[in-house]
């Protein structure tokens, strides 16, 4: 029975990426940032976080090893993100910079 749940789910592992790729495509080119899932922040409070500061997230979704945060911002807001998350609030800590390389 669980086989064939899987088997079942399976046929939509394709629909996140698609879902991800058009609403890239629709904001226009993004920058991503690699997040460790263990910096201290959740999913909803890193979303809500940047939306707080004006921030328009177009992308936040777990890596598939389910590890790292993978945030896409639009390519005008990255420099802002990066020193947000570095240096604007207080929940990260200071070896959070090794994780976060800034956009180029």
């Amino acid at each position: 029975m669980i086989n064939l749940i899987l088997s079942i789910g399976r046929c939509f592992d394709w629909l996140t990426p698609m879902i991800a790729f058009f609403n890239e495509f629709s904001h226009g080119p993004g920058i991503h940032f690699y997040i460790p899932v263990g910096v201290g922040l959740s999913r909803s409070e890193i979303n809500r976080l940047l939306t707080q500061h004006g921030v328009q997230v177009i992308r936040l979704m777990y890596s598939f090893d389910g590890e790292n945060l993978i945030l896409t911002v639009p390519k005008k807001q990255a420099n802002y993100v990066y020193h947000l998350l570095n240096y604007g609030e207080d929940y990260f800590l200071d070896e959070f910079e090794e994780y976060l390389h800034s956009p180029t």
